[in-house]
Order: C-alpha cells, then sequence, then structure tokens
C-alpha cells in the first residue's frame, strides 16, 4: 500500500516464523507496606526500618576502614524460596530507589547464598556504580567495575540480574529513570567464569581493599542451603574522620525468575522497500482507518539501497506502513527572518530548544521548541535580540542568557512559557554559557566585564584594555548569583575585534566528574576548573589547544571554539565557528578527530548538545550561525557521536 509518507510498502511472501515465549515467575516482593519489616534480618551496624511505606536504612558510620569496609555497612536481608540457579535462566531483582540524603551513602542491592555466603553487590550513590563479588565467607571482596557517573539518585530502579550459562555467570546491571518511563540510565554486564577473571586492582576504588577474583565455581555448589536478597547502606568516602548519620531509602523489591524460552512456529510476513532518508516507525493495521500500531516483533536487514524485515504477522495485522518518526537530522532557519540559531538543549523527554538570536527580523530573540518528532513552536518570545547560551533541567524548565543591557542576565522559563530573571545574574555584563552540575548549581561564563564598570553597549570604539576579564558565575538552587571565579585564562585577547564589538573569553561551559570545561574562544583554550568538596573553584588549567581542523582557512585566524559538551568517558567536543567544523578532543587533551565539516552542511557552527533520550544519547545537535554566501545557511543538524552524552542534573 501506499503510506500517507507515499512511500510503498510492498509484501513479498509469507513465511514460516520462529518466535520465542518465555514464562516469568515473581518469587517474592515486598512493598514495605507494613509498620515493621516481616521477614527481614538486619546486622547491628544500623537499624531499619519501614518508614511511611518505604525500607528506610540510617547508620553513622565511624571512619571507613581502607583494608575493610565491609566493617561500614548496614544492611537489610530476606530469603528467597530458591532451590536452585537453573541454566540459561535469569534470576533478576528489581528495587526502587527513593533517594539518600548525601552523596557518599551508597545504597546496595545484593543477592548471595548460604553457607558459602558467596554473592554479587550492586552499589550506587550521587555519582558512582560500583559491582562488587563477595566470596570467602564475606571476607574477600572482588571489584569488577567501578564507574563514576553523575547519575540521579532518587526516583531510580536498580536491577541485578543473573543468568547461569554452562559453567558461567552473566551479570546485568541497570539503573532505570522512573521519572522518564524507565529509560535506562546505566547498563553493564560481566561474566564471571571458572578462572580467575579480570577484576580491578586493590585501592581502584576510592583506596579500598580489593581481592583478586579466583578460580571457581561462580555458581552455588551442591552445598547451597539458602538465598538471600539483601538492601545495604554503607559510606562511600575513606576520609579519616567520624562521617555525618547516612541514610537511604528504598522501595518496591522484586524477585523474579524468567524461565527458558521456548520456540513456538507461527506466520511471518516478508516486507522490502528502497532505502529513503529520514526516520521511520514500521506501522500495522487490521484496515485502512487504523488503528496504526508500531510492529515490534520483526527481524531487519538492510543494505546500501533495500531494507527488508520479517514481521511476525497475527490475523490482525493486513496492512502495514512507514510512518516518520524521530528527529530530524537537518533542520533550516530562515535569515531574513532573524532566525539565527546559537542556543541548543534537550530536555528529558525530548525536546529540544533552539535560541534565535541573530540581528534583525521579526523572529529574534525567540527560544524555539522542537517536538521529539521536529515539530515546532514558539517557547517564548522576549520581543528583543540578545539570547545566547541554553540550558534544560530534570523538571523540564529552560534556563537561558540574555545578553543586551538592559535585559542581560540567565532566565529561568517554565513548560508553559513564562520568564523569569535569576537574583543577582543581572550583574553579569556578558552571560554567555551555561552548565548544570549534580547538585543543581547552574554554572554560567561571563565573556567579558567592566573594570571600571562602563555602560554596557554604548561605545562606537572598541578599546580592549577598557574591558575587564572574563569569569564564571554561580547560581545555587534556589539562590542568588555569586561570582565564583574571574582569571586571565577565561578572558579574551581583543584578536576578533575586526568581527566582534568586545573581546570574547569563556565561553561554552560543561561539567564532567568535579570539575567545569570552558572553551576560551579568542584564546583558542580548552580550560579545566576543579569543584572542590567545599564549592569553591580549584586552580585552572589549560586541558587543550584547540586543535586547527582545517589549516586550509589559516587566512581567517586560529581555531575559533564556542561552545562546548562531553560525553560519558570526559571527550570533549568543541566547534570550531571559522573552519566550520565539530572536533571531538581526548579526555586528557592528547589527541583528537574531526568529527563533522562542511560536507556535513557545517556552517560556522556555534552551539552543541547531547541528546537526553534513550533513541537519542548518541546524537549531538549543532547550531550552524551561517557565514558562508551561498552554502548550507542557517541551521540544527543532528550528528552521531557515537558515544553517550551525561545524563540531565
Amino acid at each position: 500500500m501506499i503510506s500517507k509518507n507515499n512511500l510503498a510498502v510492498i509484501a513479498l511472501a509469507l513465511a514460516a516464523g520462529v518466535s520465542t515465549s518465555s514464562a516469568e515467575t515473581l518469587l517474592w516482593s515486598d512493598n514495605f507496606n507494613d509498620d515493621i519489616p516481616i521477614g527481614w534480618e538486619n546486622n547491628s551496624v544500623a537499624p531499619f526500618n519501614e518508614v511511611n511505606q518505604q525500607f528506610v536504612i540510617i547508620g553513622s558510620f565511624p571512619p571507613t576502614p581502607l583494608d575493610n569496609p565491609r566493617d561500614a555497612i548496614a544492611y537489610g536481608r530476606h530469603p528467597i524460596a530458591l532451590a536452585s540457579l537453573p541454566d540459561q535462566q535469569t534470576l533478576e531483582m528489581r528495587v526502587d530507589l527513593a533517594g539518600a540524603n548525601q552523596n557518599d551513602a551508597l545504597a546496595a542491592l545484593q543477592f548471595f547464598w548460604a553457607p558459602e555466603y558467596q554473592g554479587y553487590l550492586l552499589f550506587k550513590d550521587q555519582d558512582e556504580v560500583w559491582l562488587v563479588k563477595m566470596y570467602n565467607g564475606t571476607k574477600s571482596l572482588a571489584s569488577f567495575f567501578w564507574e563514576n557517573l553523575p547519575l540521579k539518585n532518587q526516583n531510580v530502579t536498580l536491577v541485578l540480574s543473573l543468568t547461569p550459562r554452562g559453567s558461567d555467570l552473566r551479570i546485568t546491571t541497570r539503573v532505570l529513570d522512573k521519572d522518564n518511563a524507565n529509560a535506562v540510565l546505566f547498563e553493564r554486564t560481566v561474566t564471571d567464569t571458572l578462572q580467575a577473571d579480570p577484576v580491578l586492582p586493590s585501592g581502584a576504588v576510592k583506596g579500598f581493599k580489593g581481592e583478586p577474583d579466583v578460580a571457581g565455581t561462580p555458581l552455588p555448589g551442591e552445598n547451597a542451603t539458602a538465598y538471600y536478597v539483601q538492601l545495604a547502606l554503607t559510606w562511600g568516602n575513606s576520609e579519616n574522620a567520624s562521617q555525618p548519620a547516612a541514610e537511604v531509602i528504598f522501595d518496591n523489591l522484586e524477585v523474579w525468575q524468567y524461565e527458558s524460552p521456548q520456540l513456538a512456529i507461527q506466520n511471518a510476513v516478508v516486507l522490502s522497500w528502497p532505502v529513503t532518508q529520514g526516520e521511520f516507525v514500521l506501522e500495522s493495521a487490521p484496515s485502512v482507518s487504523g488503528p496504526w500500531d508500531p510492529v515490534t516483533d520483526a527481524w531487519w536487514q538492510t543494505n546500501a539501497t533495500q531494507c527488508q524485515v520479517t514481521v511476525l504477522a497475527p490475523a490482525s495485522m493486513t496492512l502495514f506502513r512507514l510512518h516518520h518518526a524521530g528527529f530530524p537530522s537537518y533542520i533550516p532557519f530562515d535569515r531574513a527572518q532573524g532566525e539565527i540559531p546559537e542556543g541548543v538543549a534537550m530536555d528529558q523527554a525530548g525536546n529540544v530548544y533552539v535560541a534565535v538570536g541573530g540581528p534583525g527580523g521579526p523572529r529574534n530573540g525567540q527560544i524555539w521548541k522542537f517536538s521529539a518528532t521536529g515539530e515546532s513552536s514558539v517557547l517564548v518570545d522576549f520581543g528583543t535580540p540578545g539570547v545566547t547560551g541554553l540550558a534544560a533541567d530534570s523538571l523540564g524548565n529552560v534556563y537561558v542568557t540574555r545578553d543586551v543591557a538592559p535585559h542581560q542576565g540567565v532566565y529561568r522559563v517554565s513548560p508553559d512559557g513564562q520568564a523569569v530573571r535569576l537574583p543577582g545574574t543581572e550583574q553579569i555584563v556578558f552571560p554567555n554559557s551555561l552548565t548544570f552540575d549534580p547538585e543543581g548549581n547552574l554554572f554560567v561564563t561571563e565573556s567579558f566585564s567592566f573594570d571600571p564598570p562602563l555602560t554596557p553597549y554604548g561605545y562606537t570604539n572598541y578599546i580592549a584594555p577598557a574591558f575587564g576579564r572574563g569569569g564564571i558565575w554561580r547560581i545555587p538552587p534556589q539562590g542568588t548569583a555569586e561570582l565564583w571565579l574571574r582569571d586571565d585564562l577565561l578572558s579574551g585577547t581583543g584578536s576578533l575585534a575586526f568581527l566582534l564589538p568586545y573581546p570574547c573569553g569563556a565561553n561554552g561551559i560543561g561539567y564532567f566528574e568535579n570539575a567545569l570545561y570552558i572553551a576560551n574562544t579568542e584564546r583558542s583554550l580548552v580550560v579545566r576548573i576543579p569543584v572542590l568538596s567545599s564549592g569553591a573553584p580549584g586552580t585552572i588549567e589549560t586541558v587543550a589547544q584547540v586543535p586547527d581542523p582545517d589549516p586550509s582557512f589559516l587566512a581567517f585566524g586560529p581555531p575559533v571554539p564556542d561552545g562546548l559538551a562531553l560525553d560519558v568517558q570526559g571527550n570533549i567536543y568543541v566547534p570550531v565557528v571559522n573552519r566550520h567544523a565539530v572536533i571531538r578532543i581526548n579526555a586528557d587533551g592528547q589527541a583528537w578527530t574531526t568529527l563533522a565539516t562542511m560536507a556535513d552542511r557545517l556552517d560556522a557552527p556555534a552551539s552543541l548538545a547531547f541528546g537526553t533520550t534513550l533513541a537519542e544519547r548518541t546524537s549531538l545537535f549543532v547550531t550552524s550561525l551561517s557565514m558562508v554566501p551561498g552554502f548550507a545557511g542557517p541551521s540544527l543538524i543532528k550528528l552521531d557521536a557515537g558515544i553517550p552524552g551525561g545524563p540531565l542534573p
């Protein structure tokens, strides 16, 4: 048939399809709605109880011993009605982590068996995920992995899955976002084998003593008489001082067993069509009038020219179509209407926001909102030029910098388009880009200041010494903006005076592993500023001189970086405006690659931001200002970085 996108989808043949089905059994669950924990056992380190229909563990720990962190763990454990771990069947434990009262309070979901007291623990706090093997009667701990990731620490689900495969045990860990349809925030799988498997060396995890993995079965032996699920709290800070009381809150614990899949034969339809530009969803319906539903049971095969899919087709699926879906890879803007895109950000629902801030035209000074499939609307119209940087929080609010007096500052725009200037930000002379840290602090780059204060934008001649240094401002949650750091490495040089009526220093900004990374436009640098535990700035340092992706443009001066983004590995992404390229600099600053060029229709790229939804985690959204007459023009382009970006705080 012909779909509404005018694409022919042709049924080639009926085929015999093979499908699988697997039985799932809920072995045990506890929603903690009782006044007391029934059937739970605890240790003597700290109490646990059921409070407000949740499982709460509170502990005041002494200094954590680096050689034996087990001495600083409080837990509650409950037996599971399990006879064994059958081969090729998955045992899965899920528990909601409702929250923790401080960053280093490590919540743990654990499975183990007695009398060996061997098992596996999944730890999670504000910025760490840690998988540990416990053996030798709890006397030994081996760390399979430890990831330092700034993940949210409330309203998430911890998942620990164990699947025996012959003599091996496959262990899958996940962190799911309950506020975002259980989107996967973290997933990693390891295999424990009969051999001594690679584990992290002792001291690799905050200095804690770890043991090597030893040869031997990773599975319960014939002597295993009892199986347990355990919820625990431990302290993840090795400072040599007594720690404040820590608390973690769990809810909705479930233990499932998934049996081996069973094979079945049923009818299938094979569909084929030419490769088509754009993103589409295959849908089916019993008639032309619908209802049209996405096809889920299918096997896809594609090559350079042809797409082919085999669909398990019940009687209700008689018609098929391709329906356009997903965010488009290219969105053009109209320069004549003042549509010059600058800042870009994506919220957790998949909406992309663009600051339209070019000179002239009726649409200058607007924030555009694009849905997850590319439909556009105006979120807010400030009515005056000078909207620049964007960021989004986990509640759907958008934060925008405005750089033209008397409206300069940082504005919070609610989902319904109401804009409010944050207190204290009117002091920022030229606010540019912004980013959040995991605690919700908003950091803003100030590309230049006035020292002594001058009337902004009241001058006609650009004299660099009349301008002060660039800096970083910090806005605490519900607080007032304060100058956080001012430094020469955040200041411009005046090298772009032929183009800009002001020096441009600190520009793009991002956060990764307790540090801010900033692109300095005129110095062509990426610098790093540690964020100390007190919240104060550490010593600023240069990470990299921005490399030149195309020296043939040397007549236009050295590379001019603008925005900045980071992926989950700490790699740094920078748009180079006067080279029409986006580059990726390794986390150590020692190597780099070109990610996109004019061949990808980049035309003076300005800002960039990673996608935040599961479907767009590796997507990099880039705005192009357009500086090449007759070329691509202003646009929003979606690139594939191949590596996920960090999540929203």
